[in-house]
């Protein structure tokens, strides 16, 4: 479904992805971990088409991605079978009520019985009350689940997701982690979170600071792995002081920020 070559890009002229390559086949589900600005955003948008990388090449389905920009047919084909959930949700809310943002892609791409599918996803992501407000005076949570029933309404077969329980609550995060497991679809979730890592997927993308791709494999093999993850900036080390400034210990400390 994806491969991606010696993937480099620059922002602004400051590195953001170094030298990346791997594949993913149809069904899985990864988590893609690094902490914040390691490039995690930047390589979902690149995966998405959004942004052309630098040096290297990123296929989707066999066809370069860098066709896009001048291939009507395969720009829209990418756009309907690969959705990308933006970490920040009001970048992808236009319309006026949550029934029009969830109906738009389906009638975009002249899908059938659009109203059923509106009703179908917004029950599914549990925002079925919440159809005929406006999607701007929601909650950061609430739009979050708009936003992917409006990815899913295409019914997609590739989903990205930039890390979308920044805005949940501890409840909604479990129920989210759950969805996605039901889905069919192909997943890539990013996170800086790495208690929730195994939840997210089998196998892991572990981005450095450096901007390389430290780790590709199974997730709980990484998850004991402290140098590896500690040089990520994931987990440090952490001393123990007493009152009296005394170190009496060392411990790991992991950064779940969400």
């Amino acid at each position: 479904m994806i491969k991606v070559e010696e993937l480099s890009h620059d922002h602004e002229g400051i590195q953001a992805l170094r030298e990346i390559s791997f594949s993913v086949e149809p069904g899985q589900k990864i988590a893609l971990l690094g902490c914040n600005g390691s490039g995690k955003s930047t390589l979902l948008k690149i995966l998405n088409g959004l942004i052309e990388p630098d040096r290297g090449s990123v296929s989707l389905w066999g066809r370069d991605l860098s066709g896009m920009s001048g291939d009507a047919a395969w720009r829209r084909e990418v756009r309907r079978r690969c959705g990308l959930l933006f970490q920040n949700p009001d970048a992808m809310l236009f319309h006026s009520t949550v029934r029009d943002e969830l109906a738009f892609g389906p009638r975009h791409f002249g899908r059938k019985e659009v109203d059923a599918s509106v009703e179908f996803w917004a029950g599914e992501l549990r925002v079925g009350k919440l159809l005929d407000r406006s999607p701007h005076a929601l909650s950061n949570g609430e739009k979050q689940r708009v936003c992917l029933a409006l990815l899913l309404a295409l019914e997609p077969d590739l989903l990205l997701l930039d890390e979308p329980t920044s805005s949940l609550d501890p409840r909604s995060t479990g129920w989210l982690v759950d969805f996605l497991r039901g889905l069919d679809a192909t997943v890539i979730t990013s996170s800086h979170n790495l208690s929730l890592a195994s939840e997210l997927g089998t196998r892991c993308l572990l981005l450095g600071e450096d901007h390389t791709l430290l780790y590709d494999g199974d997730v709980l093999a990484l998850r004991d792995d402290m140098e590896l993850l500690t040089r990520a900036n994931l987990v440090h080390i952490h001393d123990h002081v007493h009152r009296s400034g005394e170190v009496t210990h060392r411990h790991y400390h992991t950064h779940d920020w969400d």
